[in-house]
C-alpha cells in the first residue's frame, strides 16, 4: 500500500521544521527511516506544494531518491487526489511529517486490519489514545473523490476531518491504545515542541506505545 507524507517548509509556527534535527537526524529523514522499516508500505511518496518555499524539500526528495508530488498549497486534500489519480490508487495510507516518532508497527497492524475489513477509513485519532505524533490515518480513496467537492476550506487543509464531521455517512473503525497516551505530544508544531524532543529523546525512545490489541 502507498504511504503518502504531507509536508511543506512554510510551517508558520516553525519554518523548514521538517529540516530540524534531533540527535543530528532531520525529523524529515526520521519519518521516511520509520516508515521504511514497515512491511506493509510498498511506496513512500512525499505530497508537498508548488510554493517556492518547498523548492528545497523537491531538491532533497531529488537527492535521497523519494518520491515526491507538488500540488496545492492549501488544499492538501485535491494533492492526495491527484496522487491517487496519477497511482491509480485504491487506498491511502496518510501521516504527516512532523512525526518523528511514527511507529511502523502501530500502522502496520492498521493497515492489516484495513486489508481484510469493510471499513472506509482506519485511523487511531477517533477519538485519540495514543500520543500526537503517532497518528495515522488510512482510507479508501473512492470516498475522498465523492466528498471533496463539499470541504470546507478546513477539511481542504487537514484532508480527514470531512469524515469524522460526517461519521454517520462512513463506516469508520478506531484504533485504541491499552493506555492512554492523549496527553503525549510526540510531533514537532513548534520550537518548544522540538526542544522537548531533543531533550528527551532517549527517554521517549524507550516507552513501548505499540501493545498488539
Amino acid at each position: 500500500m502507498y504511504c503518502i507524507v504531507q509536508a511543506r517548509c512554510g510551517s508558520k509556527r516553525l519554518k523548514k521544521k521538517i529540516f530540524k534535527k534531533i540527535k543530528n537526524i532531520s525529523i524529515i529523514e526520521r519519518v521516511i527511516n520509520r516508515l521504511k522499516k514497515s512491511k506493509k508500505i510498498s511506496k513512500i511518496i512525499i505530497a508537498t506544494s508548488v510554493s517556492r518555499s518547498d523548492d528545497e524539500l523537491e531538491n532533497f526528495c531529488k537527492t535521497k531518491k523519494i518520491l515526491f508530488y507538488r500540488g496545492s498549497l492549501n488544499n492538501v486534500a485535491s494533492r492526495f487526489l491527484e496522487i491517487s489519480n496519477n497511482y491509480n490508487l485504491k487506498n491511502i495510507i496518510r501521516i504527516s511529517c512532523d512525526s518523528p516518532f511514527i511507529n511502523p508497527k502501530i500502522l502496520d497492524e492498521g493497515v492489516s486490519f484495513f486489508k481484510k475489513s469493510k471499513f472506509d477509513v482506519i485511523t487511531n485519532v477517533f477519538p485519540r489514545t495514543y500520543p500526537k505524533g503517532l497518528s495515522y490515518e488510512i482510507f479508501k480513496t473512492s470516498i475522498l473523490k465523492k466528498n471533496i467537492e463539499y470541504f470546507s476550506r478546513r477539511d481542504k487543509e487537514h484532508v480527514t476531518t470531512f469524515f469524522y464531521k460526517n461519521s454517520k455517512k462512513f463506516k469508520i473503525y478506531n484504533f485504541y491504545s491499552k493506555k492512554n497516551f492523549k496527553n503525549i505530544n510526540l510531533c514537532v508544531d513548534t520550537y518548544e515542541d522540538l526542544e522537548f524532543l531533543r531533550k528527551n529523546y532517549n527517554k521517549v525512545s524507550k516507552i513501548n506505545f505499540y501493545e498488539k490489541n
